[in-house]
């Protein structure tokens, strides 16, 4: 059970956070000049790998709005 370490109240708004990286212009050009090398063939492997996602995850108090993160 979370308490608010500011006020102590026990009724929490909770948010679920996610953020995706993606892949920059050099290593896309990268990938571009490889495919070019292998008649594109190789340009199959970054669609399937191109997301890395972060979950955080947001508690805010309902009492005084002191934010907690995890």
């Amino acid at each position: 059970m979370l308490i608010c370490p500011k006020c102590g109240g026990t009724d929490f708004h909770i948010e679920n956070i996610v953020k995706e990286k993606r892949r920059g212009c050099f290593m896309w050009s990268v990938w571009l000049i490889l495919g070019l090398c292998t008649f594109g063939l190789i340009l199959i492997i970054p669609m399937f790998t191109n997301r890395k996602r972060k979950n955080k995850t947001k508690f805010v108090c309902k009492k005084c709005g002191y934010i907690l993160v995890k």
